[in-house]
């Protein structure tokens, strides 16, 4: 406890412990920025179209920079240890966004596209063999691949077929990839300079230059009709909506993500405006108590599924 101003540093070592980073390891600095412009341009009465551009930066993290063998649920395969890089750069992003939005007195909806080149992404490289049935732990280090890309599509649509029905629509995907997987890993040169070793196996496995990045969510997309009163804001609603998400077969291999299988769950929600400042609100989920799981779920021994079929208010 100090009072104020309390100093954030941290001076002498823990008894019995040796320093893992020194203090000269622990002194950096990153100087991000950001920038990006945006227009519209009206079509028609209805249509407009919508575009961008972007340049972002992201420093890593202190988990990415620093920690030292802790057990963290980043990966999909689940039981890890990860392995700090204090040589990190940070990731550098390059995007491009083109949409299309229309409105009608019945009808609303769009599109947008997007495509993003990313310097130094941050991925990770596996460093241990393996993990067996049995839940064994295996190690991942943080590593900058020089180019990655993310490439996606968002869409959404209501349709208000009567006073008191509307239909709805909302999807989204993205695919990323790591362009240079072999250029770099978590050792670099694990051998140094003596037998000037290749680079190009990153955990383990040689020979992949490009392959998908890890944690990415397959195609995603809800369907579902709304009843509702007639008031421009509705005071009442009953939904009905059908979630269907893809499969995933885009993996990381060599990290040990698998494929998902894709699944449809049904949900009912409905909503009562008792008075202002009041709303009420009570659904079911998963109604077909539909067994499943996600594709980032977790993935030691069986692994974790989704809950059965749920109620709330």
């Amino acid at each position: 406890r100090c009072e104020q101003p309390c100093s954030a540093t941290s001076e002498g070592d823990a008894v019995g412990f040796d320093p893992i980073y020194a203090p000269e390891d622990l002194d950096q600095n990153f100087t991000t920025w950001t920038t990006y412009i945006t227009g519209q341009l009206d079509l028609t009465e209805h249509w407009m179209m919508t575009g961008g551009a972007g340049y972002g930066q992201r420093p890593p993290t202190l988990t990415e920079l620093y920690v030292s063998s802790a057990f963290i649920g980043s990966l999909q395969r689940g039981l890890t240890f990860l392995a700090g890089n204090v040589d990190l750069e940070p990731e550098t992003l390059r995007q491009l966004d083109l949409g299309m939005v229309f409105n009608y007195e019945r009808l609303t909806g769009g599109v947008n596209g997007y495509y993003s080149w990313i310097d130094d992404y941050i991925t990770y490289d596996l460093l241990t063999p393996s993990a067996t049935a049995d839940g064994l732990s295996a190690g991942a280090g943080f590593v900058n691949t020089n180019l990655a890309t993310l490439s996606g599509v968002e869409a959404f649509g209501q349709f208000r077929a009567t006073d008191h029905v509307s239909f709805f629509g909302t999807l989204s995907y993205v695919e990323g990839t790591d362009r240079t997987r072999n250029e770099t890993s978590f050792f670099e040169d694990p051998y140094g300079d003596l037998f000037d070793a290749p680079v190009d196996d990153r955990s383990g496995e040689a020979g992949v230059p490009v392959e998908p990045l890890p944690g990415i969510p397959p195609l995603d997309s809800r369907l579902g009709i709304l009843f509702h009163d007639a008031s421009p804001f509705p005071r009442w609603g009953l939904e009905f909506s059908l979630r269907a998400v893809a499969r995933q077969d885009r993996v990381a291999a060599t990290l040990e993500e698998i494929e998902t299988p894709g699944f449809v769950t049904m949900d009912i929600r409905g909503y009562r405006q008792m008075r202002p400042g009041m709303l009420m609100t009570a659904g079911v989920e998963n109604l077909a108590d539909r067994y499943y799981r996600e594709h980032l779920d977790y993935r030691t021994g069986l692994g974790v599924f989704r809950p059965g079929i749920g109620f709330y208010t």
